[in-house]
């Protein structure tokens, strides 16, 4: 830190509680303090009991909005005149750290307002406030900065420190993706001071079990958000200090692995997620038991991985082994066991088994809305599956229909940059291209091919797939020229990204191949869809939809030979 008041730990907590008291209670005038804490959860506890211990004097909290630029402003929205201390807080929530923090105009206009602060409110002024931003202050307004009448430094014990850790990490990957998206932020924010606060601690006193846990916790934070690449490198902290504290062949390393598997496929690096979800289910099994629940999720981790890279008779395989043994072990109704149905339904529709998945996934839908309620991530999940079978099995209004609510319920629940919120808007816009309103699908498509390239990156598997799918929206509105550069790029992607048997690598070699017949690049288009029949056979068999629909347009393109 740039000032030296931080590293002053004279004072114990209850000190520094009793000194801040006395400040407030003997002052006569307007006074500004600052209270640093690093901690949310921890600043809110102090913050009672500072009232409790000021019980016979008027206090109030002030927690500043998000992007308020002016706290003179703030402190004249409203009338404190018989508040005797009032506590702000909140900064930390708008107010990043490094330059951009010392720019902002919150900090710029604390100088510019420094002597006017006591024209709106008279009393006992306390900032509530993590370390970064007492030296944003100092270095961005140090002229307000210099007036303070008191500065406190509040840090937790070892003891506190891990108590609030195994507090704040105790919600499960279930709870923390019901949370709020306002809520998970906050988490967000608690969990990564908790994780400072502990780190602060020598590491020979240092609970390592502690760290582990927030490592993990940040990570189910992040992942729920739809932050997979920020979950990443505490999946692989967690796994690192697994090994250590627990060993190789432990229940909680082999967690550990299976979380940081899921992120691997999250992010697209499938295959690396296939190697590690593979090892993880034979240690589980040997350690375990084959029937055991943990055991029970490898497989059905590694089956939607085996979908993801193309292996559906793998994938399905699994997934009916799954699903009969959480009914047995778990029960009907479990949230676990309703996954299973879910994603047997995805393998079953990825296999053109539409009746089977519709089937599937009107019957999981309403037990998740029954278990779960109407806006859980979970049932707007299933909302957008059955949605995707109405539209395959030619029932477009029923999609549309879904489609709008799902991406409404999404957007307020997920948030507008939420990868599946991202999924959602990809799927109604191929409904509307599937209506004739094209121009609605493509305003769509450009929107969400936009943030899928700023949150998930250019190479991403999800992000390929609406490339293709806006590809294929130019072609239908006639512009075959955006529409060709489009697909070269998405084939060409997909096969390094995913490989050349990949179904959606297939399905971008066979839009590819009708955008040349299109343009009249005849034997260009034959061999573009020979390659993609004959990897469909292969993946899916003779009789699938898809690969009869391929050789359908083999068949109509060979005709156009001269």
């Amino acid at each position: 830190m740039p000032f030296e008041a931080f590293e002053n730990d004279v004072l114990g907590e209850e000190q520094q509680l009793a000194a801040l008291a006395q400040v407030i209670r003997y002052s006569n005038s307007f006074s500004l303090v600052f209270a640093v804490c690093n901690n949310t959860q921890y600043r809110e506890e102090l913050i009672g009991r500072l009232q409790s211990i000021l019980e016979d004097v008027p206090t109030q909290v002030l927690r500043l909005a998000e992007k308020t630029e002016n706290l003179l402003s703030a402190l004249r929205e409203d009338s404190f005149e018989s508040v005797k201390a009032l506590f702000v807080v909140g900064m930390e929530g708008w107010i990043e750290s490094g330059k951009a923090g010392e720019r902002h105009a919150f900090i710029l206009n604390l100088n510019a307002t420094r002597n006017a602060l006591p024209t709106a409110y008279s009393g006992t002024l306390v900032l509530w406030m993590p370390e970064y931003l007492a030296a944003l202050l100092h270095s961005g307004a140090p002229d307000f900065f210099s007036v303070r009448s008191g500065l406190f430094y509040f840090a937790p014990s070892r003891e506190e420190r891990e108590r609030l850790s195994a507090e704040a990490s105790k919600l499960s990957w279930g709870e923390t993706l019901s949370l709020s998206r306002v809520e998970k932020d906050e988490l967000i924010t608690r969990l990564e001071n908790l994780l400072q606060d502990i780190l602060s601690i020598p590491e020979d006193d240092r609970d390592p079990k502690a760290v582990i846990r927030l490592h993990i916790a940040l990570a189910n934070a992040y992942g729920a958000h739809g932050l997979d690449a920020d979950a990443l490198p505490h999946e692989l902290v967690a796994v690192n200090l697994s090994r250590e504290v627990y060993g190789e062949r432990h229940p909680a390393t082999f967690m550990s692995l299976s979380n940081l598997a899921v992120t691997f496929r999250a992010i697209g690096r499938t295959a690396e997620a296939l190697e590690l979800q593979e090892e993880v289910l034979t240690a589980r099994k040997e350690v375990l038991g084959e029937r055991h629940p943990d055991t029970l999720t490898s497989m059905n981790n590694l089956a939607e991985t085996y979908r993801a890279v193309g292996r559906i008779a793998d994938a399905l395989i699994l997934q009916e082994e799954v699903l009969t043994a959480r009914k047995e072990v778990l029960g009907e109704s479990h949230p676990d066991t309703l996954s299973s149905i879910n994603n047997l339904a995805g393998t079953y529709a990825a296999l053109g088994r539409n009746r089977d998945a519709l089937k599937l996934e009107e019957e999981v839908l309403t037990a998740r809305k029954k278990v779960l309620g109407d806006r859980h991530p979970d049932t707007l999940t299933s909302m957008n599956n059955l949605a995707d079978t109405y539209r395959e099995m030619g029932r477009k209004a029923d999609a549309l229909k879904l489609q709008e609510e799902v991406l409404t319920g999404s957007k307020e629940v997920r948030g507008e940059r939420h990868p599946d919120t991202l999924t959602s808007m990809n799927n109604l816009a191929m409904t509307y291209r599937e209506m004739g309103r094209n121009a609605d699908a493509l305003k769509l498509q450009i929107e969400e091919l936009a943030a899928c390239q700023e949150v998930l990156g250019e190479r991403h598997p999800d992000t390929l797939i609406s490339m293709g799918n806006l590809a294929s929206t130019y072609q239908e509105m006639g512009r075959y020229a955006d529409a060709l550069k489009l697909h070269e790029e998405v084939v060409s992607a997909s096969k390094e990204v995913l490989g050349e048997h990949h179904p959606a690598t297939l399905t971008s070699m066979n839009n590819l191949a009708n955008t040349y017949e299109d343009l009249g690049r005849i034997p260009e288009a034959i061999a573009m869809y020979e390659d993609a029949v004959a990897g469909l056979e292969d993946l899916l068999g003779g009789t699938h939809l898809h690969t009869i629909a391929g050789r359908a347009n083999l068949a109509r393109c060979r005709k156009k030979l001269p």
